[in-house]
């Protein structure tokens, strides 16, 4: 997985998370999320990237996998 919505698709799919539910529960358009999906981290502001983990509940490993640190 190459791309930020590539990882952040399969962290949704194994936590059985509806995207919609995602965004809405963030306060966000989704035209605003999906944008920032496709366009990955640089989009997001840190306030927004805190609000996306925190409802995700990610662990460390998944953290580091949604942001690229690791394959």
């Amino acid at each position: 997985m190459d791309t930020f919505a590539e990882r952040l698709d399969w962290i949704l799919k194994e936590k059985c998370i509806d995207q919609a539910q995602l965004y809405r529960k963030m306060g966000m358009p989704q035209s605003t999320f999906l944008y920032k999906k496709k366009h990955g981290l640089t989009t997001w502001n840190v306030v927004e990237f805190l609000k996306l983990t925190s409802l995700l509940s990610l662990t460390p490993d998944e953290f580091d996998f949604l942001t690229g640190k690791v394959a």
